[in-house]
């Protein structure tokens, strides 16, 4: 340990000198988060008391740039509040990041090592920031920006371990991530419109029987306009190709979000988000149509309660989700956000055994949330969130538990110090 730490001070050391040529900056963020939940992301079981806790990240990032290269490692921990005993000294830090990114060219650059990838809304591949663990990758990125085009592709190749034996063996986390990665993104710029496009492209393994990869394709447009006023977006996804399992899919989605700033403190907010489904929850016919949003964000663009994150949250059926809100700047400092969702699934549907079948209505439920969110300075962010399911009996049935309102509350502080920063681009004397 004490070497190690003679390591790291060493490193700094080094990176503080050779800043009087090149920028340097020592970063850190402290996210603690108090959390009630009673009916977070699922219904309350009946007589179940709701739950709280504290969740912390814990993270050291250190960047260095020059004309040539940009470089980063960042490490963070993770943990629940009481969850290591007094006197212990239970290892939780992980890597975050550790990359180098190359200016090969003018607007042309070549970046490897374990990264952050996050495109458009954040959708379909993001940081899934909210999880305290957060999203991050191995690959390889070729990204070249010239004037207002954008074209990035991205690959990626995974292996549980080294092959010591020197003979391939099946990846072992098929059941937890990709074996194969590939991303196309391409967008064009106009002066009110953008268009663009994504395309992922999954290698997964079947099963632990056997190596047989099964390739999944998710693809589509991206399309924005705003002006001073109207901000519009639209979104259409298809997913083709095969699940992990070696199903076949044939899934789609689709986006559309409306933004008008009424005035200079307040914006209105409507959007619509449509998932493919099932007809039936019971069975999946020749093709599975349930669209899954895969590597991206999920907290927040279903509601903040989190009741829709995978296909499996309506058994498949599909969702429907309309919402309403508001961005409301009460004070320099105070910005509030309301929203309302009314979910639904494509169809009124059916569920039970042969013998005693019953037809439910496609309404799952309606969800209220008000996060007012206080700026203390740039490093400093507080948060308070409530959010309130009304479910349906369908919503009931679906996660087989009974009716109850559900209640969440949150609060959260983010501190983002930068503890060192140092830019010298004119070299030593």
């Amino acid at each position: 340990m004490n070497s190690m730490k003679k390591i790291f001070l060493l490193l700094l050391l080094v990176l503080v000198n050779c800043s009087i040529f090149a920028q340097f900056s020592l970063d850190g963020e402290l996210r603690p988060r108090f959390e009630y939940r009673d009916g977070y992301r699922n219904l309350m079981p009946q007589d179940a008391d709701p739950a709280t806790m504290i969740s912390q990240r814990s993270l050291l990032g250190l960047t260095y740039k020059t004309d040539l290269y940009t470089t980063r490692i960042s490490f963070q921990d993770v943990r629940v509040w009481g969850s290591e005993a007094l006197k212990t000294n239970e290892i939780s830090a992980s890597l975050v990041e550790a990359w180098v990114e190359f200016n090969v060219s003018d607007g042309f650059k070549i970046k490897t090592g374990r990264q952050i990838l996050k495109y458009d809304n954040q959708r379909l591949i993001g940081v899934a920031n909210w999880n305290q663990i957060a999203s991050r990758h191995d690959a390889v990125k070729l990204s070249y920006k010239k004037n207002s085009f954008e074209f990035e592709v991205v690959g990626a190749s995974n292996q549980t371990a080294q092959q010591s034996d020197l003979v391939e063996v099946p990846y072992e986390l098929y059941d937890k991530l990709y074996k194969n990665l590939g991303i196309v993104w391409m967008k064009q710029a106009f002066e009110n419109f953008s268009i663009a496009t994504l395309s992922v492209f999954e290698g997964l393994r079947e099963n632990n029987v056997n190596d047989k990869i099964n390739t999944r394709i998710t693809s589509g447009l991206i399309f924005n306009y705003q002006q001073k006023k109207i901000s519009t977006a639209l979104r259409t996804f298809y997913q083709g190709g095969k699940k992990q399992d070696g199903s076949k899919v044939s899934a789609y989605f689709i986006n559309a979000t409306f933004d008008y700033k009424y005035n200079s403190k307040i914006t209105l907010k409507a959007g619509m988000e449509y998932f493919s489904g099932n007809d039936d929850p019971n069975m999946i016919g020749e093709k599975d149509n349930a669209f899954d949003v895969i590597y991206g964000g999920r907290h927040g663009f279903n509601g903040k309660m989190d009741y829709f994150l995978k296909p499996a949250s309506t058994l498949g059926l599909g969702l429907i989700d309309w919402s309403v809100g508001l961005n409301a700047k009460l004070a320099p400092k105070v910005t509030l956000y309301a929203d309302y969702h009314y979910f639904r699934t494509q169809r009124n549907f059916t569920m039970g055994d042969v013998l005693e079948l019953t037809n439910y209505s496609a309404y799952l439920g309606s969800e209220f949330d008000i996060q007012l969110d206080l700026k203390i300075s740039k490093e400093i962010l507080i948060s308070a969130l409530y959010g309130m399911m009304l479910p349906s009996d369908a919503m009931a049935a679906i996660r087989n538990r009974e009716i109850n309102t559900a209640h969440y509350f949150m609060t959260m502080l983010t501190f983002k110090p930068v503890f060192l920063k140092k830019q010298e681009i004119n070299g030593p004397d």
